[in-house]
């Protein structure tokens, strides 16, 4: 592999506030946004 991609990175950093919203989302929420996200690109894209 190239030398660039080689290197380590710092993980990053998630606003607590984010985190958990983020982890506090269930699956079938989860999932419904996923379609939902899904059908804004397929629009976006035609």
């Amino acid at each position: 592999m190239p030398a660039h991609l080689n290197r380590r990175r710092p993980p990053r950093k998630v606003a607590d506030t984010e985190k958990s919203i983020i982890l506090g989302i269930t699956p079938a929420a989860r999932e419904a946004q996923l379609v939902r996200d899904t059908a804004a690109v397929m629009r976006l894209l035609e």
